[in-house]
């Protein structure tokens, strides 16, 4: 596959969560200040829009209670035996998400469908499978270190992953997915039943499914992790918090100059979310960003491949921060772009 039609030159999307609850205020903003337009998280709209209650559907030995997903871990093996009878079938209706689940995702295809605008890209999302685990609440260990349970949980999100792609696709061609993975952060701490090697396993495997389709593959985390470790998996684009963790990230700059010359791309997360403050410019962002492409470039890397391979984003979803700061987020996102643009 053909990873870029054209140079990115700092293109904007978004993460997906946003703290509105009118879908149309959220697509009004998301399309006003974004080049890559994606589908709107609203989990102050309701509980089943929160990151692991939205793709819970059919997944089996998960109930939810209250506004918690909880483990059934009994009597749960004629489930199992259902969702690898659809898995293997390839059944992707048995996986999808349902409108009172997600319903900015539906909003998302009848604003595109109003517009009738071909975009260079847009883009969807989901919970990757670690960070869908581990938000399981259950009676002892964290699901994450349940191999039955890690297996069948990554095999139904990735088909999860291709019924979304195949609507998005039928709206504009080329279409740009997530894995969205904040407990990526954990990796490595000794607290956290996490390894390496179960990463590359569970990840591979997913992103094994979503290579199905023609869509480029991006993963987000938006703490520290092990960089490395992530960019050599098959994946396109790598999200993470510039604002925050750049100077960690940069110890890989061997790792990210092999993945800019396999023609990746690097999505830049530099307009803070929980950081924002009103006293932020957008001269502020253009500054530290600039300063962080010239820190690569002293490692080897070429300005022009960073430029052109590169995306800017939130450092994270909106949807924990306040309802009013949320149009000026993506404002400041835009004329950050704009700004970057113009050099």
């Amino acid at each position: 596959m053909k990873i870029l039609e054209k140079e990115l030159n700092f293109m904007t999307t978004g993460i997906g969560s946003v703290a509105l609850t009118d879908t149309k205020e959220a697509l009004d903003i998301i399309f006003e200040c974004v080049d890559i337009p994606f589908w709107p998280q609203l989990p102050n709209l309701s509980k089943n829009e929160s990151m692991v209650l939205q793709f819970c559907e059919n997944i089996p030995c998960l109930k939810i209670m209250d506004k918690d997903l909880v483990f059934m871990g009994e009597n749960c093996e004629q489930d199992l035996e259902r969702c690898y009878e659809h898995i293997i079938a390839e059944d992707r209706d048995f996986f999808k998400v349902s409108k009172e689940y997600a319903e900015g995702f539906y909003a998302f295809l009848d604003y595109l469908k109003n517009k009738k605008t071909d975009f260079s890209y847009i883009k969807g999302h989901i919970t990757g499978p670690f960070s869908f685990a581990a938000s399981v609440k259950t009676q002892g260990n964290s699901l994450v270190s349940d191999n039955i349970m890690m297996e069948v949980i990554t095999k139904a999100l990735a088909w999860k992953s291709l019924w979304q792609i195949a609507k998005l696709k039928q709206a504009n061609k080329k279409v740009i997915f997530f894995i969205d993975e904040p407990y990526l952060s954990c990796l490595g701490s000794g607290f956290a039943p996490i390894n390496k090697d179960s990463v590359k396993l569970y990840l591979s495997e997913f992103i094994k499914v979503l290579r199905k389709e023609e869509v480029l593959v991006g993963l987000h985390c938006c703490g520290n992790t092990d960089w490395g470790l992530l960019m050599d998996l098959d994946i396109d684009v790598i999200n993470f918090d510039a604002f925050g963790f750049v100077d960690k990230f940069i110890l890989f700059s061997e790792e990210i100059k092999r993945f800019l010359l396999k023609g990746k791309v690097l999505a830049w997360g530099i307009v803070p979310t929980s950081e924002y403050n009103e006293t932020l410019t957008s001269k502020d962002l253009y500054d530290k960003l600039k300063v962080c492409i010239e820190r690569l470039e002293k490692k080897g890397i070429e300005r022009t491949l960073i430029i052109n391979n590169s995306l800017i984003t939130p450092s994270c979803g909106l949807g924990s921060i306040k309802k009013d700061v949320n149009p000026n987020i993506f404002r400041l996102l835009k004329q950050t772009a704009d700004l970057l643009r113009q050099d």
